[in-house]
């Protein structure tokens, strides 16, 4: 299962389609195997621009319901389909919850990846007073009250 995290239609991220989200979730099943020695490294078989964009990431990991490995990144440092490979490792060998995958979970495990969309600023909090005597009083930027 592949989930985009999206916050609009102005997301510059480019959407996938659903042969991509299958070669990503192939991906990141490959690379699992490959680190077990269970089959070969994978090899990128479809190239398309949303695939080799780069963009955040977490890969979760699940036997039957239960969560079995869950690792990401909102910084990503690689194209989309290196960061899901990496991502899906470090989900099944490095989350410090779980002991390392083994071959027999590897091959019942599920799958989700969830593709974040671009940061993007924070818009400005009130800053607030300490509360006293059960009220809190707002403050501007000098932190002079403006009740």
């Amino acid at each position: 299962m592949l989930r985009r995290k999206t916050r609009g239609a102005d997301s510059p991220s480019l959407p996938l389609q659903p042969a991509e989200c299958r070669e990503l979730l192939r991906l990141a099943r490959a690379a699992i195997g490959a680190a077990l020695n269970a089959v070969a490294p994978p090899v990128l078989e479809l190239s398309t621009p949303a695939l080799h964009s780069v963009s955040g990431v977490f890969v979760s990991l699940h036997l039957e319901r239960d969560l079995r490995g869950c690792v990401g990144s909102v910084t990503p440092t690689a194209p989309l389909h290196a960061e899901v490979m990496h991502m899906a490792c470090a989900a099944a060998f490095e989350d410090p919850r779980f002991p390392p995958m083994t071959v027999e979970e590897w091959l019942r495990s599920a799958i989700e990846i969830s593709r974040l969309s671009p940061p993007r600023p924070a818009r400005p909090v009130a800053r607030r007073r300490p509360v006293r005597r059960g009220r809190a009083a707002d403050a501007d930027e000098a932190g002079t009250s403006r009740s």
